[in-house]
């Protein structure tokens, strides 16, 4: 049953699965196979994530992207300590304060117009919350999400520069990766480059909103920090019994390079769709395009109208609205938007 509208840019998770990874689903389908992790699929899994991130890496399959930053933070910190992240962060604003119910370990938000928080501002909150020793919690990681909640990007240089000053003050540096293949096409560099050698600790690895049905990667660049993991997993809920169909998916999604296919025709399409709405007058961007997702601004009476024929977010009052393209976004979606405001535009202009 399909949504009888023109388009919808609501999210990349309203998009559906991949074909290719449909038939892996249903080649992992054939047969009984070890649970929890036991099966051949799991194992070759596991095999290409340290072929495409490093042999230094530890890869666990969990069910959705909140359980992947819970169990992952949660398995680095202990009850006194203290997450440090932008304050538009996922593990802030969408995750109904999961870290703070299963974990005990507190966010320090730093403030961010566009996602991106830097080393500067870490030092800074870092030192602030130091100085009450005893009375206040430890900092102990800096999470920040590749790309951000505002498609914004960190480079890799800033990435290097983060975990610098994360060196420096004893921190982790955790990345949430749930676009991290958008960001890695945007970027136009090869997975390795986000493993140990950039300097970070622990990272998840998005699938649900790039073409999987389900499932997403916790990588560990670390063993001592990875050790302990499997419990926090199935203490988090996170540990599936029939693994084998979130693992078979992930095969085809880097043997194929999937991730980098759907990666690359979402950005693509966030990108036509830019360039056609910035030639209309009345349309003005409050984030830069840097992946799939984009922020504009449309006059107020626009919103209504459009809501009508595509789905998306209205990301605050001005209002801001919200529009992410995904692996399986169609032109004729994209023209038939930048068609509508044409229209809106042309009689209210």
């Amino acid at each position: 049953m399909s949504i009888d509208l023109l388009g919808s840019f609501g999210s990349d998770n309203h998009s559906g699965v991949c074909p290719e990874l449909m038939q892996a689903l249903s080649e992992a389908n054939q047969g009984a196979a070890y649970a929890y992790g036991g099966d051949p699929y799991t194992k070759r899994a596991k095999e290409l994530f340290k072929k495409a991130f490093g042999k230094e890496c530890e890869a666990f399959f969990v069910l959705n992207g909140t359980g992947a930053n819970v169990s992952a933070l949660r398995t680095i910190l202990g009850r006194a300590h203290s997450i440090l992240c932008a304050d538009t962060a996922h593990i802030q604003t969408q995750e109904t304060a999961a870290i703070y119910a299963l974990s005990g370990s507190k966010l320090l938000t730093i403030p961010s117009s566009n996602g991106k928080i830097g080393p500067e501002e870490i030092e800074k909150a870092f030192l602030k919350e130091s100085y009450w020793g005893v009375h206040a919690s430890i900092p102990k990681v800096v999470c920040i999400s590749q790309s951000t909640e505002f498609g914004t990007i960190y480079t890799l240089e800033e990435i290097k520069q983060i975990s610098a000053i994360c060196k420096q003050y004893n921190l982790l540096l955790f990345v949430d990766g749930c676009r991290l293949a958008n960001a890695a096409e945007s970027l136009g560099v090869p997975l390795e480059s986000f493993g140990s050698s950039l300097g970070i600790d622990v990272m998840t690895f998005g699938g649900s909103k790039n073409g999987m049905m389900f499932g997403e990667a916790v990588l560990f660049f670390r063993q001592d920090l990875a050790e302990f993991f499997p419990f926090i997993q199935k203490q988090s809920l996170q540990l599936l019994s029939k693994m084998r169909y979130i693992s078979a998916q992930f095969i085809p999604y880097l043997e194929k390079e999937l991730w980098k296919r759907n990666a690359n025709h979402s950005n693509k399409m966030a990108k036509r769709l830019e360039d056609e709405l910035k030639k209309i007058p009345d349309v003005a961007f409050s984030q830069k395009r840097e992946s799939n997702q984009l922020f504009f601004s449309v006059p107020d009476h626009w919103v209504e109208e459009l809501k009508k024929h595509f789905i998306f977010h209205v990301w605050d009052t001005k209002p801001t609205l919200r529009l992410i393209t995904s692996f399986d976004t169609k032109e004729e979606e994209i023209s038939a938007f930048v068609s509508h405001v044409k229209k809106l535009q042309g009689a209210h202009g």
